[in-house]
């Protein structure tokens, strides 16, 4: 199979009748979900998932089904008119961002003309590239309507987006055991999140307060290498300069 490319929609936002302004929000936030990995990562942080169809949502929030949805992007879900139901939203988005890709058979592939892979290579650049930019566009617009509205949206903090990576990870682990498929495309996705500094063992946990004094010390030394990219990543997301000391840790 010959991997053509991918496009990305964008992160989707949570609907919610109830105020949503961080982790401790989701315990006991029943909420329609889709099938499979999600419904962990929010069983991990007390949300008790409820799998429907999509096209059931509207209904279920309307009778008091469920509490809140994923649903889709902010500007799909006011297409939904689900802002007509509930006035609370997560934007920017963060706990799910779809894509797809277009893949082709490889003995087709290899039997195109270096002309003909080139056409398919570009449209499909073009395609992705208006797919990220019209949606980003959109939900801006979705979410200055909304706000007008008097819908209210919520911003999740660095430290409750950490607490919903740390969740995410934890059910990562899980499904990276399923099989040896999964297994080996986990470890490439942490390796390349990793290397982008997007994920690390100690980098993700709140650092509270009056500890930038414990790391320039070594207090956590031994976290060191960790992860791939550890000094750089360090210098990326902590601040830290050549001659050992952090700066904006907190």
């Amino acid at each position: 199979m010959q991997l053509i490319g991918w496009s990305i929609y964008g992160q989707e936002s949570l609907s919610s009748s109830k105020p949503i302004a961080g982790f401790e929000d989701l315990k006991g936030w029943k909420f329609r979900s889709p099938p499979g990995m999600e419904t962990e990562i929010f069983q991990e942080l007390g949300a008790p998932p409820i799998v429907m169809d999509f096209t059931a949502i509207f209904i279920a929030l309307e009778i008091g089904i469920i509490d809140g949805a994923d649903a889709s992007g902010l500007a799909n879900n006011v297409g939904l008119g689900l802002d007509d139901i509930v006035k609370h939203a997560t934007y920017p988005g963060f706990h799910s961002m779809p894509s797809d890709h277009l893949a082709c058979n490889k003995d087709v592939w290899d039997g195109l003309s270096e002309s003909q892979r080139r056409i398919i290579d570009t449209t499909w650049q073009k395609l992705s590239f208006h797919v990220a930019l019209s949606n980003e566009k959109a939900n801006a617009e979705a979410a200055a309507k909304l706000k007008a509205d008097g819908v209210t949206l919520y911003d999740w903090s660095d430290a409750d987006r950490r607490e919903f990576r740390r969740a995410a990870q934890v059910a990562w682990e899980d499904w990276g055991l399923r099989s040896p498929e999964a297994g080996v495309l986990m470890k490439s996705h942490k390796e390349y999140l990793g290397h982008q500094c997007l994920i690390s063992n100690y980098a993700d946990q709140f650092v509270p307060p009056g500890t930038a004094q414990a790391f320039s010390q070594g207090v956590f030394g031994g976290m060191t290498g960790t992860y791939r990219g550890g000094e750089r990543c360090r210098a990326i997301l902590f601040g830290w300069g050549g001659s050992g000391q952090l700066s904006n840790l907190v």
